[in-house]
């Protein structure tokens, strides 16, 4: 007697083939949805941190988009400050500072006699006028006594 031939192999199950097909599809979907995200988060964090004033959503006066400061723009953004702290040119009076040299607390370079210097009318604090125009830009007091400069 002969026997019947044995069986063909089975096929592997067809729910099987369906279950990596749906795994397959949802760790793309995954893999997908955390790239978009952080693309978008990567754009939307360059973008603000490029945007003029992006920290408080305001600028100083005077300040530029790079961080630098623009002196006479913040000067001329203040109403008066012109005629309140007018430009002379320094002339050192006799036994003024005790025999030593004005120094420009903000530089802290000596004045010399011949620059060009304001001097805050509150605290009589003098400096080169470049020097506190840029304070200025950024504070609203004496570098030295921090009383209110205009």
């Amino acid at each position: 007697m002969s026997q019947p031939p044995p069986p063909p192999p089975s096929s592997p199950p067809r729910t099987l083939a369906i279950s990596l097909a749906v795994s397959l599809l949802f760790i793309s979907s995954a893999i997908l949805l955390v790239t978009a995200t952080t693309a978008f988060m990567l754009c939307y964090c360059r973008r603000r941190r490029d945007r003029p004033g992006s920290e408080s959503g305001h600028r100083v006066p005077g300040t530029t988009p790079s961080g630098g400061t623009d002196a006479a723009a913040a000067i001329r953004s203040v109403p008066g400050v012109e005629t309140t702290l007018p430009a002379f040119s320094y002339t050192p009076q006799e036994g003024e500072h005790g025999g030593s040299a004005l120094e420009c607390a903000v530089c802290l370079g000596a004045v010399k006699e011949g620059e060009m210097v304001r001097q805050l009318p509150a605290c009589m604090h003098v400096y080169h006028v470049g020097c506190i125009d840029r304070w200025l830009a950024a504070h609203q007091t004496c570098p030295v006594c921090r009383s209110i400069a205009a």
